[in-house]
C-alpha cells in the first residue's frame, strides 16, 4: 500500500528553529502526524530498519499525541530538494510505504506600480480583496497582518505574504514590492 503526502506551502514563511536534537540542527521543521492501527508504536512498528521505541512515544506525546500515532519531523528545505519514501510495518498488517515531498509556493514578483496602483484605487480590487489576508515579517521577524488599506504605505522592497488569493499557486504566495 502507498500514501503520498505533499505539502505545499511559501518556504520564505515558515519559521526556522532548532531541533530539540542538537545534532540535527536548525531548520524550517514541519511535523507531521501519522496514526497507526496498533494499540502502542513502541517495539511494534518498524520505521524502515528502525524499530520505534518507547522514546519514540514519548516524543509524540510531546506534541500531544496517542501511543499509536507517530510524529515525524522533517526539515522543509531537505524535503524539497529530497522527497522521503519510508517503509512503515508491524506484525499482523500490511506494510505501508509513505511518500513525502514538499512544493515551495515560492514567493511571485509584482512590479510595485502594479500593487500600489491597485491598493490607491478606491474601487474593490481582484488583486488586493478585503477578506484576504496579508501578512509583512516585523524587525523581530516575526509575522504580523497588514490591512489592505497600509499596503500602499509600505517602503520599497517590502515583501508582501497573501494567503487565499487567486493570484498565488495552492491558495498561498507571496509578493515582492518592488521599483
Amino acid at each position: 500500500m502507498h500514501n503520498e503526502i505533499t505539502i505545499r506551502a511559501n518556504l520564505n514563511i515558515l519559521n526556522e528553529f532548532a531541533s530539540t536534537n542538537p545534532s540535527q540542527g536548525s531548520g524550517k521543521w514541519i511535523g507531521l502526524d501519522i496514526e497507526t492501527r496498533v494499540d502502542t508504536i513502541a517495539d511494534k512498528v518498524s520505521w524502515g530498519s528502525y524499530l520505534l521505541t518507547a522514546e519514540d512515544v514519548i516524543e509524540s506525546a510531546s506534541v500531544g499525541l496517542a501511543a499509536n500515532h507517530i510524529i515525524f519531523w522533517t526539515k522543509t528545505e531537505v524535503l524539497k530538494e529530497t522527497p522521503v519514501a519510508v517503509v512503515l510495518s508491524a506484525e499482523g498488517f500490511d506494510d505501508v510505504t509513505l511518500k513525502v515531498k514538499f512544493i515551495d509556493t515560492g514567493a511571485y514578483n509584482v512590479p510595485k506600480d502594479y500593487l500600489v496602483a491597485f491598493v490607491k484605487d478606491s474601487s474593490v480590487s481582484e488583486q488586493v480583496q478585503e477578506g484576504h489576508y496579508y501578512y509583512i515579517k516585523n524587525s523581530s521577524n516575526i509575522f504580523e497582518q497588514v490591512e489592505t488599506a497600509d499596503i500602499e504605505n509600505l517602503e520599497d522592497g517590502t515583501t508582501v505574504y497573501e494567503l487565499g488569493s487567486q493570484f498565488s499557486i495552492y491558495g498561498a504566495g507571496s509578493y515582492q514590492v518592488k521599483a
